[in-house]
């Protein structure tokens, strides 16, 4: 049996083994939008086909197709498959159903995640995405930030120190203010290289960096934080004044990892 049969072969284990597509299938024919409906449950099955045709099943994926866990989730993606007509969704329940066939491990969150995924726009993945992978470069920025701080703050107490030596006459040898003047430049160099380079990540964070007006920008941004992939975070500037900007959740990885799981 070439790829592509068996391909076609396991696209028809797959919808046959799932009680709900007989039914499914059956209303979509004898309901109003009955063509745009089968339409889309085609579109879905062409997608899962193309996946094994290039990746094929092993043995243990085949037994995971006939497992209740797996029914379940496969009729619930294809109740969202028929309400949407979007292809990068439909791309995207497949990806999840894939990851489900490889016997990935259950996750109690989710009828959640397809929910999230049913109702998230494009650009809400792509600014998920975004805040996803700059995540831990800008955790890391922060306590670089800290140890930095330190490092400025001891090596000026130590520049201030020799000053004091040195108009004392009680100076060292070993003991040189250029090195120590050098040694603040230095910190705080590298202070404000990393407070640049967090400026350039948080661009991210923007609403021209996803061609988006302000309006539409943070309607996206609070929608997402009510559904917790985003929370609100107060930062105070040195003039006291505060504003509010969203970073993802643990929660928001967690979909993201899911949404990547293929």
């Amino acid at each position: 049996m070439d790829k592509k049969e068996l391909a076609r072969s396991s696209v028809k284990i797959l919808f046959s083994n799932v009680p709900i597509v007989g039914t499914l299938l059956d209303e979509v024919i004898f309901e109003n939008r009955s063509r745009i409906k089968q339409e889309r449950i085609n579109r879905f099955a062409i997608l899962l086909e193309e996946y094994f045709e290039n990746h094929g099943l092993n043995e243990d994926e085949i037994q995971n197709l006939k497992s209740e866990d797996f029914s379940d989730v496969f009729e619930s993606i294809l109740m969202r498959v028929v309400a949407t007509k979007n292809q990068k969704k439909l791309e995207r329940f497949r990806n999840i159903l894939v990851g489900q066939i490889k016997g990935r491990e259950s996750n109690d969150f989710i009828e959640t995640y397809l929910d999230i995924t049913s109702r998230l726009d494009d650009k809400q993945i792509l600014i998920l995405e975004k805040f996803a992978k700059t995540k831990k470069r800008l955790d890391t920025i922060e306590k670089e930030k800290v140890e930095l701080k330190v490092k400025i703050r001891e090596a000026e107490d130590l520049l201030n120190e020799l000053k004091i030596k040195a108009e004392n006459g009680t100076i060292q040898r070993h003991e040189s203010i250029a090195q120590a003047d050098r040694n603040v430049a230095l910190a705080t160099l590298n202070k404000l290289r990393i407070e640049e380079e967090k400026q350039r990540i948080e661009d991210v964070k923007t609403p021209g960096h996803y061609n988006l007006n302000v309006v539409d920008f943070e309607f996206y941004l609070q929608d997402m934080v009510s559904k917790s992939l985003l929370r609100d975070v107060p930062i105070t500037l040195q003039d006291n004044t505060t504003f509010v900007m969203k970073e993802i959740t643990e929660f928001g990885v967690r979909y993201f990892e899911f949404l990547n799981q293929h």
